[in-house]
C-alpha cells in the first residue's frame, strides 16, 4: 500500500451490547426487562401448548407440530437470555459493581433458569 494514512476512519473492536460500560441501574432495568419478556414468552407459550393438549378430541399431527415449534422457539429465547444475562454479569464484575447488583443479577439468572433456560456456565 503506497497511499497516505487515512484519518478519518477509526475502528473500533466489536464487542456484545452487554459489555459496554453501563451504571448498575440501567443494567439492572435492561435485565429486568430481558427476564420479564422471557419469562412473559415462555408462559403464553406454555399456556398455549395446554389449551391445545387439553382440548377435547384428537389433535391433530400439525397441531401438535406447531405446538412443539412454538416451544422450542421459546426455550431458544430463554437460552438467549440466559447468555445476555450472564454476560451482563460478567461485565458487571469486570466494572467491580456493588455485590448487591450482584446479587440481584444472579436472581434475574435464576428466574430464567425457573422458566425453563438452560444455566450458562460460569466463565
Amino acid at each position: 500500500f503506497d497511499g497516505a494514512p487515512r484519518h478519518d476512519l477509526t475502528l473500533l473492536p466489536k464487542a456484545a451490547d452487554e459489555e459496554a460500560e453501563l451504571e448498575g441501574e440501567e443494567r439492572l432495568r435492561r435485565v429486568q426487562g430481558l427476564v420479564a419478556g422471557a419469562e412473559a414468552g415462555a408462559q403464553e407459550a406454555v399456556a398455549a401448548a395446554l389449551s391445545v393438549l387439553d382440548g377435547e378430541g384428537e389433535v391433530l399431527e400439525e397441531a401438535a407440530r406447531a405446538t412443539a415449534e412454538v416451544l422450542q422457539a421459546r426455550a431458544a429465547e430463554l437460552a438467549k437470555a440466559a447468555a445476555s444475562v450472564a454476560r451482563h454479569g460478567r461485565a458487571a464484575r469486570k466494572q467491580r459493581s456493588a455485590r448487591g447488583f450482584l446479587a440481584e443479577l444472579g436472581a434475574q439468572e435464576e428466574r430464567l433458569e425457573a422458566a425453563g433456560a438452560p444455566p450458562e456456565q460460569a466463565v
